[in-house]
């Protein structure tokens, strides 16, 4: 199968971006600027298909999701405890959302399409999570973690089970938390050694896997049984693939491709994980400029990869993970 970078877009009006996420054929991209600029970008044609800036004082975003029904939840970095409701059709501001005291900031956002909640985790110590009906977009509820369940970033849903894997950053050692949905509450906690923090998760639903991206140098993967709850093993992406901040998976090929923040003046590269015989497979540099990969979506699409550099402006690398690459076509594809 191919892997390749295929070419790049520019995102114009943007400062630094650290999320993403899609819905249908398109990838939002909220800016950590002043004000807030928010890109559309066309997936095929990969092109950007427009942006919104926001008319209210919202700004710095660090954490963003889309619902099923068309909104765009941004975490506003700079208030620390606000979420900003989009609609992503008409790419309008709709509302604000501020949370309790304390309830800040926001690292993650993950969103329950099936039962009509978002949840924001906030990087605190010790971590809480919040829970929001979205009919209402109003909070319904928290939950504070354990004590040493620090500094929260990153969370995924395990949507069959209603079960929540939170990742801890700031804790030794490093802690995947589970949380019950369906109670919402607290039921366990996982550690693991050798590498520092996990900084994004991904859930393999079909075989109760979670791997996680490691905040390491250099960066790691790690791997865990989600039916045993028990850490299995971690695998090195070796010298020059540094912190591990994003994963998108090709499951159904089983491949994992995993975005890495290298160091300053040193282009991203991206790495790919056999995940079934859980090995690093290769890795592949970014062009000079594309610095920092600090987000992704989280699946393949359409037999791409897309990646977002968190440089100012922002980045959005395409790379191909399916087919061979016929170059008379890529010509005439995106911004390279």
């Amino acid at each position: 199968m191919a892997f390749e970078r295929v070419d790049s877009i520019i995102l114009s009006p943007s400062a630094q971006a650290y999320c993403c996420d899609v819905l249908g054929a398109n990838m939002f991209v909220p800016d950590y600027g002043f004000p807030l600029d928010i890109s559309k970008i066309s997936l095929s044609p990969f092109i950007q298909a427009g942006s919104f800036t926001s008319p209210m004082l919202d700004f710095y975003s660090e954490a963003c999701v889309v619902d099923q029904n068309g909104f765009l939840y941004v975490a506003d970095s700079f208030y620390l405890n606000q979420i900003l409701k989009f609609n992503v059709n008409t790419m309008a501001r709709v509302s604000k959302l501020t949370l309790s005291a304390g309830e800040g900031p926001i690292r993650a956002l993950v969103v329950d399409n099936q039962n009509g909640f978002l949840y924001a985790v906030i990087a605190t110590i010790p971590s809480i999570i919040v829970k929001i009906d979205l009919s209402t977009f109003t909070r319904v509820g928290a939950i504070t973690l354990s004590s040493g369940e620090n500094a929260a970033r990153s969370a995924a849903i395990d949507v069959v089970n209603q079960l929540m894997y939170v990742g801890c950053y700031v804790a030794s050692p490093s802690l995947i938390v589970k949380i019950d949905l369906s109670t919402f509450t607290r039921v366990g906690a996982v550690s693991y050694t050798g590498v520092q923090g996990p900084y994004a998760l991904l859930i393999d639903t079909d075989n109760q896997l979670l791997y996680t991206g490691n905040y390491s140098i250099p960066g790691s993967v790690s791997k865990f049984d989600l039916t045993s709850f028990l850490f299995l093993s971690t695998i090195s992406l070796g010298a020059g693939n540094d912190r591990a901040f994003s994963l998108c998976g090709d499951l159904a090929n089983n491949l994992l491709y995993v975005g890495c923040c290298n160091s300053a003046g040193v282009p991203a590269s991206i790495c790919k994980i056999d995940l079934l015989t859980f090995t690093f497979s290769q890795s592949l540099s970014l062009l000079a400029g594309e610095e920092c990969v600090f987000s992704s979506l989280k699946e393949v699409v359409g037999g791409y990869a897309f990646f977002v550099c968190a440089v100012s402006p922002a980045i959005v690398v395409r790379i191909n993970v399916e087919q061979p690459s016929q170059p008379s076509q890529l010509m005439l594809v995106g911004v390279g």
